[in-house]
């Protein structure tokens, strides 16, 4: 694997070149904007991404696999309006819960580079710290959604649901 790290700001001016140079588009960004912006810039290149995000105790993974699952903008459509959700700063992450999802979308990511199919393709996995609770939503392909219609639609790669409960973990 080679690794180059860029010193650059991902904006609308760079965003489809900095995708078009890699070979997965990891998102840990901590704005809604950006994220949006790589969730498009991926389908336009054509490149998977693996999203992540945290707020206060929860986390949330997503892959989305261009023309195979659903994206972002199919689960969410559009970044909610300013004010609307708290930002990391205003409420607060925990900060042991930042390197658990950072470790979780590192090896998603690990996974896609050798070609296997991710853990988080087409499901958002959300964990809820303080419960010790997690659960997967499948995210589908949205009829009209703005960032995937460009791309070509192939076989969607089955989607299981899972609940982990605490006594079930131990």
């Amino acid at each position: 694997m080679k690794l180059e790290a860029l010193d650059r700001r991902f904006d609308d001016a760079s965003a489809l070149e900095l995708a078009r140079s890699a070979d997965v588009l990891v998102d840990g960004s901590d704005n809604f904007a950006t994220k949006f912006l790589a969730n498009d810039a991926a389908l336009a290149a054509g490149l998977p991404l693996v999203h992540g995000g945290i707020l206060r105790y929860t986390a949330q993974l997503l892959t989305v696999v261009p023309g195979k699952t659903g994206c972002l903008r199919c689960l969410f459509e559009a970044p909610p309006p300013q004010g609307a959700v708290p930002t990391c700063a205003e409420a607060g992450v925990l900060g042991p819960l930042v390197g658990f999802a950072g470790a979780l979308m590192g090896a998603e990511a690990v996974r896609l580079l050798a070609g296997e199919r991710g853990t988080y393709t087409g499901r958002l996995m959300v964990y809820e710290a303080r419960g010790a609770r997690s659960r997967t939503v499948p995210v589908r392909l949205r009829e009209g959604c703005p960032a995937c219609a460009a791309v070509p639609r192939t076989e969607a790669p089955p989607v299981e649901i899972a609940v982990a409960r605490p006594e079930e973990q131990a």
